[in-house]
């Protein structure tokens, strides 16, 4: 607390628990206040230097003052809280006692107030504890820095096509605004605004030449924002830019660009779309693109792809008729397609209009327009016949085209059916009919991959089969008749030896086959590998079951060990493809690659396993070395270099984090800032400018501005002479206006004119004549002498 000079205090102890006992130790000291209490007494800050004060006591209130420069400037102060356990609050007054701004700070963090000071004006910085009873150290730092740009509208910087133009917000509430005239013809003019160095939100807009805006938004710190629009010719617009949080302060760049707009805005003129790839783009706000084609003579479908190249919005293509009615629309993110075929009329004409989910958004796009011709039949009639083990190609023209194709089964009902499907991300609907047309089966078969069955069909019949598909795209179809290739008794079992792979199937429902195992303990690994299940037995020479039923379901495999020899496997199935494998104790069948069980570092050795195929045991095992250190693709700082030290940046290793190469930053070094003036000169004084390094405040030199002495000004009247009173005039200095030298004209005195009669005498009363001065109107009166009766009776 701040105690009263030679005053006794007291300090009284007790327990909380009168009845328990214990021991203390009291330790006194004194603390003097460094800083003034009163706002009028405050410490100077000087600009570039840190000065230290800190909290002594409960109560305790700093004070710190300084005055600004001549000119418009922002000043900064940066407000740290080294080890104060609370918030250290702070407050900028003027000097009335006015407060202009105040925040608080809490321990280790440092914060900046920030304003546009008023030239020559003292200001106060108050400085207290949030919690009046702790104690703490805290900092202060005062900087400054000229307002680079206008403020004002009508004072805009010219922007430059083409060059970025750089800018700062430098204190609380700086506005900065940029200008440019819009070139002859449409265009569509751009401005790309990055956010470099403001930690708040930065907001754009476009204003026209009366003010009016354009288009507004923001963008965050290292964004990038583009605004975009259709500009009247020879027009002047500018850019308006400010701090989201005026408080903040960062800095930012301008780049100004425009393109003409290549594609037309209506229907009427819209651009030729000829078959294969048009490449086009969105220009700026409000673009919308329009394209036509016309569809040949005959019954044609026709594929169209929309891919969005670079727009950072869906972009939209309607598919319309003559008429402007919509078919259909296609839709694509960034980076996506999307297709849409259908059967064109012949010869009628369609329309393709472009646009985007956010109209503001520019990008490139794609559209691509293919034709094909019905190459297959659409009937069973017309069906293409397909022969055994002859792979056939077909192309669905469009989403309403069907193709058919025919299959003749022989002897043998059992035949495996594939179909690839060549059209890209859309699926294939594929159907076995029989001979009246009733489906058999079906089944999708997903872009770029195969689908194939194995079917049991009637001997000496024929089947069709049909193949749809919502987008046009190529196919491929086979057929192959399969043979019996499993033992169907123990006597024509399928004698599998150790590493042996055999690849079987059911020729008709409830077909049953056998394997034999080679000896005692092998294993054979059984695979459905077609859609159905199957169902495996164990048993001996004789038929009798060793091992009761297991069922292996599509797709899924099981493994089947000899417990003595002369076991065989039973298999039963209800058509489908499975296959067999075999192991023993000696020979094994391993993959054809590792597998890594325990990935190496920089420092322990990994392992990898090979296995058995059919048993999946151990086969064999390599350790893998030890990898080299992995340094980061790029240098990390840890101390940025300062215009006197160096600096310090590191890569470690993205794997374990050691530390494997270093390297010195070197010092920046002082860069000078543009002479600023401290005291300005006058006519009969001094003045002083200075450059201060423009990273770290550091002054680097000084200079004497010399006084340039009076410039004699002309005479100037400052009063003329009057009848009555003296004239005065005096030569003034030009620069500072004051009195040189100084002169004095006498008065000219009165210039009366000749007597004027104002009132004629009688014979009974005089009358009365005036003169008056022919500079200031002044008079003087005289009577005349009354008339004698004889006057006019006999002449004078």
């Amino acid at each position: 607390w701040k105690a009263e000079p030679n005053a006794q205090y007291f300090v009284k102890l007790y327990s909380g628990d009168n009845k328990a006992c214990g021991k203390y130790t009291v330790k006194l000291s004194s603390v003097a206040d460094n800083e003034p209490d009163a706002m009028e007494a405050g410490v100077a800050l000087a600009e570039g230097q840190k000065s230290e004060g800190a909290f002594n006591g409960t109560g305790d209130v700093d004070c710190f003052t300084f005055t600004t420069a001549e000119g418009s400037n922002f000043y900064n102060v940066d407000i740290r809280n080294n080890d104060l356990d609370a918030w250290l609050n702070y407050e900028l007054l003027d000097a009335n006692g006015l407060t202009v701004l105040k925040s608080d700070v809490y321990r280790d963090n440092t914060a900046s107030m920030n304003w546009k000071a008023e030239p020559n004006a003292q200001y106060f910085v108050k400085l207290y504890s949030g919690d009046n009873k702790a104690r703490g150290k805290y900092t202060l730092t005062l900087s400054h820095a000229a307002d680079n740009e206008p403020d004002a509208m009508e004072a805009g910087v010219a922007l430059v096509e083409g060059q970025k133009t750089e800018g700062a917000f430098n204190g609380m509430a700086d506005r900065d605004y940029f200008t440019f005239t819009a070139a002859e013809g449409s265009n569509f003019y751009r401005v790309d605004i990055k956010n470099e160095t403001l930690d708040a939100w930065m907001n754009y807009e476009v204003l026209d030449a009366n003010g009016l805006s354009v288009q507004r938004d923001g963008v965050y710190k290292d964004g990038t924002a583009s605004v975009s629009w259709k500009a009247e010719p020879n027009t002047q617009y500018y850019v308006k830019l400010n701090s989201g949080d005026d408080r903040r302060y960062g800095k930012y760049t301008l780049t100004l660009s425009h393109a003409a707009d290549n594609e037309p805005d209506m229907m009427e003129n819209a651009a030729a779309l000829a078959l294969g790839d048009t490449s086009a783009s969105f220009d700026g706000t409000g673009d919308e693109d329009y394209f036509t084609f016309t569809a040949g003579a005959e019954l044609a479908y026709y594929r169209l792809v929309l891919k969005n190249a670079t727009t950072d919005t869906t972009v939209y293509m309607e598919l319309q008729d003559r008429s402007g009615l919509k078919v259909e629309m296609l839709e694509a993110s960034k980076g996506r397609n999307d297709v849409y075929s259908f059967a064109a009329e012949p010869g009628a004409v369609y329309y393709l209009k472009l646009t985007r989910y956010d109209n503001r958004k520019q990008g490139d796009y794609v559209i691509t327009a293919e034709e094909y011709l019905d190459p297959m039949g659409d009937t069973l009639e017309t069906a293409l016949k397909l022969e055994d083990g002859v792979k056939v190609e077909g192309t669905i023209a469009g989403k309403e085209d069907v193709d058919f194709l025919a299959v003749t089964t022989g002897d043998m009902a059992l035949i495996r059916l594939a179909v690839e499907n060549a059209a890209g991300n859309e699926r294939m609907n594929v159907a076995v009919l029989d001979n009246s047309g009733k489906e058999v089966t079906s089944w999708r078969v997903d872009g770029g991959t195969t689908g194939e069955k194995t079917l049991e069909l009637a001997p000496n019949a024929t089947y069709y089969v049909r193949v749809k598909c919502d987008q046009a795209g190529k196919f491929t179809a086979l057929y192959e008749t399969l043979a019996d290739l499993g033992g169907s008794s123990i006597q024509s079992a399928v004698a599998l030896q150790a590493g042996e792979k055999a690849d079987l199937f059911f020729e008709m429902k409830m077909d049953t086959d056998y394997v034999a195992f080679p000896e005692a303990g092998a294993a054979i690994r059984v695979m459905a590998t077609g859609e159905k299940n199957v169902t495996v037995y164990i048993v001996d020479e004789n038929g009798m079951t060793l091992q009761n039923e297991t069922r292996i379901y599509a797709g899924n495999s099981r493994v089947y060990v000899a417990e003595r020899s002369g076991a065989y496997l039973k298999i039963l199935g209800d058509g489908g493809a499975y296959c067999v494998q075999c192991c023993t104790e000696s020979q094994h069948v391993s993959s054809e690659y590792f597998e890594t069980v325990k990935e190496p570092t920089c420092s322990v050795e990994g392992l990898k396993e090979m296995y058995c195929v059919v048993c999946e045991t151990v086969v064999a095992t390599e350790s893998i070395a030890c990898k080299a250190h992995t340094p980061a693709e790029s240098f990390r700082v840890v101390k940025y270099a300062s215009c006197d030290d160096a600096g310090l940046q590191e890569k470690k290793c993205i794997r374990c984090g050691e530390i494997v190469e270093q390297e010195e930053i070197p010092a920046t070094g002082h860069q000078n800032s543009r002479w600023e003036i401290l005291l300005k000169d006058t006519c009969t004084e001094n003045g002083i400018q200075r450059r201060v390094c423009t990273d770290c405040g550091k002054q680097l030199e000084q200079e004497i501005i010399t006084a340039l002495g009076h410039v004699e000004g002309d005479w100037e009247v400052k009063k003329h002479p009057t009848c009555t009173e003296s004239g005065h005039q005096v030569r003034e200095c030009r620069v500072c206006y004051q009195v040189l030298e100084e002169q004095f004209a006498p008065a000219v005195g009165h210039q009366y004119g000749e007597w004027t009669v104002v009132k004629e005498p009688t014979s009974s009363e005089e009358g009365l004549q005036q003169q008056v001065c022919k500079n200031c109107g002044d008079t003087q009166s005289q009577t005349i002498e009354k008339k004698s009766f004889f006057d006019g009776l006999f002449g004078k």
